[in-house]
C-alpha cells in the first residue's frame, strides 16, 4: 500500500506542481504509434487519436502504419484523413527468409519513418496501437536525455544478461548500473514505450532490425530468452524483436531507465495515476470483460444502423456500454475500486472515440444519437471518477514523522524526498496550483457539441415531416461472457502485422460524409502524398476478408420488436423489410443524457411481417447430415460444436464464433511486472479442433438423426426376437464348450 501512495504521489507532483500559465510552454513530443492497414488495427487507431486529444499530451501525433501495396490499394481514404499518417512497406514476411514474423514490422516502421521524415519535435514517443493515452508524457519530468531514454519494465528479458547477449553483442560492455536491469547486462530490460530523442532513434533503428533477424534465426535462442512460448529446439522466440531492440540500442550506446508507473495492464493494480493503459491482455472489472482478440472483424468505419445483439462479438457500431459509476462494487481497498475503474474507463474511451468520428461523418439517425449519448456519459462518468479518486489518493503523508520533519524546516531544506513524502505536512496540496490534463487538453472533436448538432437535426427532420429515422434499440450494459482458454497467454500484437488478413474492399460506404477542412497529411515512403479525394464524397466501405459485409441478418429470420426509451410504436423497416437494429436488455441504471429524448412518430403502415421459423420447410434427413459434417470440419471448441449440432438437427447452418467460449479462461501473469505481448496466436490456433469420431459429437448426431426411418428397414421387433435368440443359443452353447477345456498331463502343474 506504500509503495501505492508513493508512486501516486511521484506521478501526481511531476505535474501538479506545473503552473497552469506555464502550460504551453512545456516541450512538445512527437508521438508516434506504430499499427498496420487491417480493420482490426483501424478501431484500435482511433481510439488512440481520441485519448490522444483527449490528455494534454503537448506536440503532435502520427500514425506509422505498415501496408502492402495490394492492401493500400483497397484501404478506405476516409481513415487517411482522421490523422496524419506514414505509409511504410509491410515487412510481416521476411522477403529474404521468408520468416512469417508480424513484429517485423515495427522496426521497419521506425526505420521508412525517420528516413523520410525528421520531426520537429526533439522528442518522440514510440508507442503500440493498443493503447490509450490518459496523462502526457512530459520532457521536463520524466527527463529523457540522448543517450538516455525511458522505457516500461519488463523483467522477464533475462537475455539480455546470460548466454544470448554474449552470443550477439558480446563486444557491448556490461553496465555496473540498476537503472533498466541487473548489473553485468548488455542490453537494457524495457518494452511497452520508449521515450527517445529522436536522433538516437534515428541512429539505432536498423540495428534494431538486424538483431531482430539475428535472434530470431538464432537456433540456441528458445535456451535464453525467457520466452516461455519458445522452449523446443527450433522454437522462434516471438520476443525476438524486443531483443532486436535492447542489443540495438546497447549497440548503438542507446541506453535507458526504467518508469515502473506511468504504464499498466487494464486489470492491474496501479502504483500510481498511469499515464498509459495497455490493453493487449484480457481483463474483468466488475464483470465486465473485454479483449481486444474478440474484435479482428470490428469494421469501426460503418455507420447505422449497427447490428448490436451479439455483446459478445460485436463487428459493428460501439462495444458494449461499460456500467454506469453508480452500479460499480466499492467494496475493499480503494486501490482495488481505482483498478476496476481504470480499466472500465479504457473501454469507455475507445466507444467515446467511435462516437466522435460517427457523429462528424455518418448521416444523423436515432440509433446513433442513442447509443454515443450513452457512450459519451459513461465516458464522463469514469474519467470524473479516475480524477475524482486520484485527488483524494495524492494529499497524505507517507512516513509517520512527516509533521516532526516539517516543524524543523525539513519542507525547505530537504524539499525532493518531501515533496515525494510528506506532501500533507508540507502544505504543498493547498499551496500548489492543480493541473489537470483534461483541462488542459486542446480542442477535441467536439463530441458532445456534436451530439447536439446531431439531435437538433434528427428534431428538425421530424417537424418537417422527413421519413421516420429508425428507433432507438433497447440498451445493453451486460458485460460479455466469454473468457479465453486456462493458462498464461500472451498478449497478441497484431497492430504491426497482418494475422488475421483482413482486408478492405473497394466501394462505397453508406451514409459517409466527409469532414470540412483540411485533410492531415498522409506520406508514402517515397514520401508523396497519396490521392485523397474521392468520387461521390464517399469512402470505400469497409469488409470481411472475404469480401462480404458484416452479417446484420435476423436469426430465424424474425425481426426483433425494437422500442424507444419511451416506448413509442412498432418496429421501423428498412426497404428490403427488415428491423434495422435488435434489441437489448434494458439499461440497469438512469443514463445522464444531453436533453430529452426525441419523439418519433410510428410508421403509419405496419411493415410486412418476415418469414417465421416455423414456416421454413423441414430439412430432410440428409441435409441434416451435411450440416452435422460441416461441424466437424469447423476448427470449433467443444461447447461450440455442440451447439453446432444442435442448429443442423434444426435444419439451420452454425455461424462460427470467433470469440473464445466461456469456459476458456486466461490466467494473468502472476509477475508484478508489464507482460509482453505475443504476435500471431489468432483465434484459430486456440481453437481446439473436434475429430469427426469423436464420441462426444457421435451421441448428438444419433439423438438429432432419430425419426422416421426409411421404407424397407426392419422393423424394431424383429431385431429384438434375433436378439434374444442368439443369446439362447450362447446360453447352450458355452457350458458344452467347457468340457472340452484340456486336462492337464500327469506330473504336470497347472495352474
Amino acid at each position: 500500500m506504500g509503495n501505492f501512495f508513493l508512486g501516486l504521489s511521484v506521478a501526481i507532483l511531476s505535474q501538479a506542481l506545473l503552473p497552469k500559465q506555464a502550460y504551453s510552454t512545456l516541450q512538445p513530443v512527437h508521438v508516434a504509434f506504430l499499427t498496420d492497414c487491417t480493420m482490426y488495427s483501424d478501431w484500435m487507431s482511433l481510439g488512440m487519436i481520441f485519448s490522444f486529444k483527449m490528455s494534454g499530451q503537448p506536440g503532435k501525433v502520427t500514425r506509422v502504419m505498415c501496408c502492402s501495396e495490394a492492401e493500400m490499394a483497397q484501404y478506405p481514404k476516409i481513415m487517411l484523413e482522421e490523422v496524419e499518417t506514414h505509409i511504410a512497406p509491410s515487412f510481416s514476411i521476411h522477403p529474404v527468409t521468408g520468416d512469417h514474423y508480424a513484429a517485423y514490422n515495427k522496426p521497419e516502421a521506425v526505420i521508412d519513418w525517420m528516413e523520410h521524415v525528421t520531426p520537429e519535435e526533439e522528442y518522440v514517443l514510440v508507442l503500440d496501437s493498443d493503447m490509450i493515452l490518459r496523462r502526457p508524457f512530459l520532457v521536463e519530468v520524466m527527463k529523457p536525455m540522448p543517450k538516455m531514454a525511458v522505457g516500461a519494465r519488463y523483467t522477464y528479458m533475462i537475455g539480455v544478461n546470460n548466454e544470448l547477449a554474449l552470443r550477439h553483442v558480446p563486444e557491448v560492455l556490461p553496465r555496473n548500473d540498476t537503472l533498466a536491469g541487473p548489473e553485468g547486462r548488455r542490453g537494457d530490460q524495457v518494452g511497452g514505450f520508449f521515450f527517445v530523442h529522436r536522433d538516437d532513434l534515428k541512429r539505432m533503428s536498423k540495428l534494431w532490425m538486424k538483431y531482430t533477424e539475428d535472434v530470431r534465426a538464432d537456433d540456441m535462442a528458445y535456451k535464453y530468452s525467457g520466452d516461455v512460448y519458445a522452449i523446443h529446439p527450433g522454437d522462434k522466440p516471438w520476443i525476438s524483436e524486443m531483443y532486436g531492440y535492447a542489443f540495438g540500442a546497447s549497440k548503438a550506446d542507446l541506453w535507458h531507465k526504467w518508469d515502473t508507473f506511468s504504464m499498466i495492464y487494464p486489470g492491474y493494480e496501479p502504483k500510481a495515476a498511469p499515464k498509459l493503459m495497455h490493453y493487449g491482455l484480457f481483463f474483468e472489472a466488475n464483470g465486465y470483460k473485454f479483449d481486444k482478440h474478440w474484435h479482428f472483424d470490428f469494421n469501426v468505419t460503418k455507420c447505422p444502423p449497427w447490428d448490436l445483439k451479439d455483446i459478445n462479438h460485436r463487428r459493428e457500431g460501439l462495444f458494449a456500454h461499460v456500467p454506469s459509476v453508480s452500479s460499480l462494487h466499492k467494496q475493499g481497498r480503494i486501490t482495488e475500486y481505482y483498478r476496476d475503474v481504470l480499466a472500465l474507463e479504457t473501454v469507455a474511451t475507445m466507444n467515446a472515440a467511435f462516437c466522435d468520428f460517427h457523429v462528424r461523418r455518418c448521416s444523423p439517425s436515432q440509433q446513433l444519437l442513442d447509443e454515443c449519448k450513452i457512450a459519451l456519459s459513461r465516458y464522463d462518468e469514469m474519467a470524473a471518477e479516475t480524477r475524482k479518486i486520484e485527488k483524494e489518493l495524492e494529499c497524505l503523508d507517507f512516513e509517520k514523522r512527516c509533521a516532526e520533519w516539517s516543524a524543523v524546516g525539513e519542507c525547505e531544506s530537504n524539499r525532493g524526498f518531501m515533496e515525494e513524502t510528506c506532501r500533507k505536512s508540507c502544505g504543498l496540496c493547498s499551496t500548489n496550483v492543480k493541473v489537470d490534463p483534461k483541462d488542459l487538453a486542446p480542442p477535441s472533436s467536439d463530441l458532445r457539441k456534436n451530439l447536439e448538432a446531431l439531435e437538433k437535426k434528427l428534431v428538425d427532420g421530424v417537424e418537417k415531416g422527413a421519413p421516420t429515422l429508425p428507433p432507438e434499440a433497447k440498451k445493453n450494459t451486460t458485460a460479455p461472457d466469454t473468457t479465453h482458454k486456462n493458462g498464461t497467454t500472451p498478449d497478441v500484437k497484431q497492430e504491426n502485422g497482418t494475422a488475421p488478413v483482413t482486408t478492405h474492399k473497394n466501394g462505397s460506404a453508406p451514409d459517409v460524409k466527409q469532414e470540412n477542412g483540411t485533410a492531415p497529411v498522409t506520406t508514402h515512403k517515397n514520401g508523396s502524398a497519396p490521392d485523397v479525394k474521392q468520387e461521390n464524397g464517399t469512402a470505400p466501405v469497409t469488409t470481411h476478408k472475404n469480401g462480404t459485409a458484416p452479417d446484420v441478418k435476423q436469426e430465424n429470420g424474425t425481426a426483433p420488436v425494437t422500442t424507444h426509451k419511451n416506448s413509442l410504436g412498432p418496429v421501423t423497416t428498412h426497404k428490403n423489410g427488415t428491423a434495422p437494429v435488435t434489441t437489448q436488455e434494458d439499461i440497469t441504471s438512469t443514463v445522464e443524457t444531453l436533453s430529452s429524448v426525441v419523439s418519433l412518430s410510428p410508421p403509419p403502415v405496419p411493415p410486412p411481417s418476415p418469414l417465421q421459423a416455423s414456416e421454413h420447410a423441414v430439412l430432410s434427413t440428409k441435409s441434416r447430415k451435411d450440416l452435422l459434417v460441416h461441424c466437424y470440419r469447423l476448427p470449433l471448441s467443444l461447447k461450440e460444436v455442440k451447439r453446432c449440432v444442435s442448429d443442423a438437427g434444426k435444419g439451420l447452418e452454425y455461424k462460427e464464433n470467433l470469440i473464445a467460449n466461456e469456459d476458456e479462461i486466461h490466467d494473468k501473469p502472476k509477475e508484478d511486472v508489464a507482460t509482453h505481448d505475443a504476435e500471431d496466436l489468432t483465434l484459430s490456433n486456440l481453437a481446439v479442433v473436434i475429430p469427426a469420431e469423436s464420441p462426444e459429437t457421435d451421441v448428438e448426431e444419433r439423438k438429432l438423426l432419430s425419426g422416421p426411418k426409411p421404407a424397407g428397414s426392419v422393423p424394431t421387433w424383429a431385431l429384438s426376437l434375433s436378439a434374444l435368440a442368439l443369446m439362447a443359443v450362447l446360453i447352450m452353447t458355452v457350458p458344452r464348450l467347457m468340457r472340452f477345456r484340456r486336462r492337464p498331463k500327469p506330473g504336470h502343474r497347472t495352474q
